[in-house]
């Protein structure tokens, strides 16, 4: 627990949230803590946690969505700005869902995986 408030804090304990699945609370910490460890490896200890968990919801969130506006009897697809709190739980449920498709191996091991292409910034590539 103390790991957590030094890892990211409000964002970690908003993203265990997300993960949260039926109240399982204490899984969804374990699996995001190992997944942060497991991170942290990778990157051969260079970056803390929080920055770790930080850059890589700052790089997953998207700054523009589309909206559809309707102009007279036709509807338009307009491009509009993604304020800061819904683009923060996008970029939380983009991630989330990314390790969520990869089948096969621990869910820790596939968050790690989908944290670490977040903080590479190769979402969109």
């Amino acid at each position: 627990m103390a790991q957590l408030k030094m890892a990211g804090g409000r964002q970690a304990e908003k993203f265990i949230r997300y993960l949260m699945r039926d109240g399982a609370r204490i899984r969804a910490k374990r699996i995001f803590s190992d997944a942060l460890e497991e991170a942290r490896r990778k990157l051969r200890g260079m970056v803390a946690p929080g920055e770790l968990l930080s850059v890589a919801i700052r790089n997953a969130r998207p700054r523009l969505a589309m909206a559809r506006r309707r102009v007279g009897g036709a509807s338009y697809e307009v491009p509009v700005l993604v304020s800061q709190k819904r683009g923060l739980a996008m970029a939380m449920r983009t991630i989330i869902v990314m390790a969520h498709q990869e089948k096969g191996r621990a869910m820790a091991r596939r968050l790690a995986k989908a944290l670490l292409m977040a903080y590479r910034d190769e979402l969109n590539d």
